[in-house]
């Protein structure tokens, strides 16, 4: 008899030896990338937006491994389990002297172990009855397999995420501090149709790669196919995106040249819109990752079944509320009763963090000067900073709010910006459920504010 011990409740233990080593690494790599971000060493970044892709890599790879292994061994366990399971039935079953005098040095060796006659009595009983935990090695095995996949998955997104927004936001930096250091400023017509037939393209890659998402979960139903899909999407986002940055990026330290950034509306406003996009590309990235993780190990089925259930109510398209396009002038002039939803746009001017009399709480406020005709309009972000979020003095910005006339902080007019709660909009749309199920690993409307605007370049 080789005795209780030397049958495993589990094949494997819940994490294989290199996991943990792994998903380490790839935290290392994040706070590094954080160190970096912050110290503006954009060339230090964009090589460790390599170190992060590898990890990426390295961490999808395992879960690959993890999922195979799992699946050669879940066939082995199912007839394992089967056979023990018959095993025992037998003997509970035979009323022959031997198979009573197996029984009995089964318990003799059990109370041995346990040291307790009663706890051996009920471990026996729980044997020849078919309900103990080593019958369950398969489900053992795919416990610990999930549990594995889960954390090693979301490891591979995180850094999958930031590998993209460490070669986005280093590409983008560097190239406005090279084109600002050379003065090759100002601008030109032909660089504002550069950055249009950019902003078309990024706009073509966006939609598409939205669109075969959605038509292939509302549709069809390969899950292979659609892990290929993910790839390959992802795969063209990646590449794309940095070079988009970079465009913006210096285009952006040509704008910065001008004396004044009056009468460069369109100029801005098409930076932005590849800002924006970069932003929604990105977070489409995040979701193919998400998508190829998903698509591992025992639990793919399910979670695919599940995504393709989320287009059955959903339409594709964003349900955020857009307001109505007004000026800053048209706002003074009348246009927008208290608590309309309006748009406006402009330059960010006088950035501050100020005690906001209603209720008591502190709040960001700033005026958002139109580049046509120089007005502005007050607007506050109610108990948020939007310093934090990336917000600075001449940041161009496309801002939703409602309409605030005689507000104790402006008693003509002001705007006080809409915070998106896509708690509601998930239920209507898939685009903002996607979106609110990857708010980590995105920066499309931090803190629900709802506004875009170009990133921290100066740091005069």
């Amino acid at each position: 008899m080789t005795g209780l011990r030397a049958l495993p409740l589990e094949l494997l233990p819940p994490f294989t030896s290199t996991a943990p080593a792994k998903v380490a690494a790839a935290d290392a790599a994040q706070e590094a990338f954080r160190g970096l971000l912050l110290a503006r060493s954009w060339d230090l970044l964009h090589g460790h937006a390599a170190t992060l892709a590898g990890l990426a890599a390295a961490l999808r790879e395992h879960a690959e491994a993890r999922a195979v292994l799992h699946a050669h061994h879940a066939r082995y366990l199912t007839e394992r389990d089967a056979g023990l399971t018959q095993v025992f039935a037998a003997l509970a079953a035979d009323g022959s002297p031997e198979a009573t005098a197996i029984r009995d040095a089964l318990l003799a060796q059990a109370t041995t172990e346990l040291g307790d006659p009663a706890a051996a009595q009920a471990l026996v009983d729980a044997l020849l009855a078919g309900n103990h935990a080593v019958f369950d090695a398969r489900d053992a095995e795919r416990s610990a397999t999930v549990a594995e996949l889960d954390v090693v998955g979301a490891a591979c997104v995180q850094t999958a995420a930031l590998a993209a927004r460490a070669a986005i936001d280093s590409a983008l930096h560097k190239a406005y501090v090279v084109t600002t250091a050379q003065a090759a400023g100002p601008d030109q017509p032909a660089d504002l149709q550069v950055v249009q037939d950019e902003a078309d393209a990024l706009r073509t890659l966006h939609d598409d790669a939205v669109g075969a998402l959605f038509a292939h979960l509302d549709t069809e139903d390969d899950r292979d196919a659609f892990a290929d899909l993910a790839v390959a999407l992802g795969s063209r986002i990646a590449s794309r995106a940095p070079v988009a940055a970079m465009v913006v990026g210096a285009y952006l330290g040509l704008l910065h040249q001008r004396p004044s950034p009056q009468g460069s509306l369109a100029e801005h406003r098409s930076a932005l819109d590849v800002v924006e996009l970069v932003e929604r590309l990105h977070l489409v990235l995040a979701y193919t990752w998400t998508v190829q993780v998903g698509l591992l190990g025992p639990d793919a089925g399910r979670w695919y079944s599940n995504e393709r259930r989320r287009t059955d109510t959903r339409t594709i398209a964003s349900q955020v509320p857009e307001g109505q396009p007004v000026t800053a002038q048209e706002l003074l002039d009348g246009t927008g009763a208290e608590g309309d939803m309006v748009t406006v746009e402009g330059v960010v001017d006088g950035l501050a963090i100020a005690d906001d009399p209603a209720p008591p709480k502190f709040s960001t406020f700033c005026d958002v000067v139109d580049l046509a005709t120089g007005t502005s309009v007050r607007v506050r972000a109610h108990m948020f900073s939007l310093l934090n979020n990336g917000l600075q003095d001449g940041a161009f910005t496309r801002l939703t709010g409602f309409v605030r006339r005689s507000a104790p902080w402006e008693p003509t007019v002001g705007l006080d910006v809409d915070r998106v709660d896509l708690t509601d909009l998930a239920r209507q749309s898939w685009y903002d459920d996607v979106t609110a199920r990857l708010r980590h690993h995105s920066l499309l409307r931090p803190d629900g504010m709802s506004m875009f605007f170009t990133p921290p370049v100066r740091t005069d």
